[in-house]
């Protein structure tokens, strides 16, 4: 699962890389083949995008895209649900989590994304109160590895599961 904020310009160019560096990790170290994103726009879109281009490599890979709700880019700018709407058009499934907004849709969607995850991959800016931050601490809870990229210095960060917390 990929989840963050969206700096721009060079930094947004860094951090992509790192994703993508990542991404290949997990492929390539941890055996990960299927990866979830919650198609949001930020780095969900960038991951999303990375693993499309990513599939042609090591086809092995799937995407799923875990939507929270059916109307979730109805009021978005144009640009925004086109990208949206080409990810889900080549991911390998897309799961719609309810068919109308409500006040706790993005805290079941979170919840699915974990649930389903082993690791999970976030670019945060270190702040407990978002919903990049409370993902965080819902992965934790549920001891999934994580790795984070510093949306400020670009740190990359790695917590892996032991032996007992995988069990």
């Amino acid at each position: 699962m990929c989840l963050s904020a969206w700096p721009e310009g060079e930094v947004q160019n860094t951090i992509s890389d790192l994703l993508k560096e990542e991404i290949k990790n997990l492929i390539t170290k941890e055996k990960v083949t299927h990866f979830i994103t919650g198609m949001t726009p930020g780095y969900d879109f960038i991951c999303a995008g990375l693993i499309l281009e990513l599939r042609k490599k090591y086809r092995q890979i799937s995407l799923e895209c875990a939507v929270p709700y059916e109307e979730q880019a109805v009021r978005w700018a144009v640009e925004l649900r086109e990208t949206y709407y080409d990810i889900l058009a080549g991911c390998d499934k897309l799961t719609q989590l309810q068919t109308s907004y409500t006040r706790d849709c993005f805290k079941k969607h979170t919840q699915y994304a974990i649930g389903k995850s082993g690791h999970v991959l976030a670019v945060w800016d270190g702040t407990w109160r978002g919903k990049t931050g409370q993902m965080l601490l819902l992965a934790k809870k549920q001891n999934r590895a994580v790795i984070t990229i510093d949306a400020h210095t670009l740190q990359v960060t790695r917590t892996k599961l032991t032996e007992t917390e995988q069990r």
